[in-house]
């Protein structure tokens, strides 16, 4: 559920050092610390709008929070290192202390690059984290801090679970399988147009119960790490 937090609302853009705008939406709770900013990425050829819920709903709960649009992912390229140095362009210029950056998808790799770029990284979160080239396998090693995950079941849309590699190398990770998900269960709402590519899920949990499961603990580990409320750590 939404959180009690009221919260302001900027748009932003600034021009990536390829030379194509960057555009963010940026949630500041009123009352809430400015300790520690999230840095959320889309999915492959996606936008911000499909992370918009659950942007709003973390700033309800008290988190500081940018949602950041991709210029540089194109058809045939992602083109996650240029997306990653983005993410973290935008942290520098909202927030000088800590940051931890989160993503779905190919955004969930992008972040996994702006995490160690950033000597201001916290911590790293994925939503059904999707490798590419192995470029994840190579940065986890080095990711020191808390490196934790939710995932759906296998499928072409998360590649076979090829993050689930990251996991196993960085240092100090944890990841959950959420049952009977699919990936597009980490978009709210969920497209129906995804559902049809990447599998449905759902034989045993509705719609509600997964999605309100992934937003439970993605808030938990959040609050946590940020030091809101250590009480978020229970849920782990």
């Amino acid at each position: 559920k939404l959180g009690e937090v009221p919260y302001d609302t900027l748009e932003g853009e600034l021009r990536s050092s390829t030379g194509c705008k960057t555009l963010y939406t940026y949630h500041q709770p009123r009352d809430a610390s400015r300790g520690v900013l999230v840095v959320l990425g889309h999915g492959f050829m996606r936008s911000r709008k499909r992370m918009a819920y659950l942007a709003r709903h973390l700033a309800s709960w008290g988190l500081p929070v940018v949602n950041v649009e991709f210029c540089n992912s194109k058809l045939w390229a992602g083109n996650h290192d240029r997306n990653g140095a983005d993410m973290v362009a935008v942290a520098r210029r909202l927030h000088p202390g800590k940051n931890i950056y989160m993503g779905f998808s190919a955004g969930g790799l992008a972040a996994m690059v702006a995490a160690d770029l950033d000597k201001n990284t916290l911590a790293f979160f994925g939503l059904d984290m999707v490798d590419n080239q192995g470029l994840g396998e190579k940065l986890a090693p080095n990711l020191g801090f808390a490196f934790y995950g939710l995932i759906a079941a296998p499928s072409i849309c998360n590649a076979q679970n090829n993050g689930m590699s990251a996991y196993a190398l960085a240092p100090n990770a944890f990841v959950i399988i959420i049952e009977d998900s699919s990936h597009c269960h980490f978009e709210f709402p969920i497209d129906t147009k995804c559902s049809i590519v990447c599998g449905r899920g759902e034989e045993k949990f509705s719609t509600d119960i997964i999605q309100q499961t992934i937003l439970g603990l993605t808030t938990a580990f959040l609050l946590w790490q940020a030091g809101i409320d250590a009480n978020g750590e229970t849920w782990w």
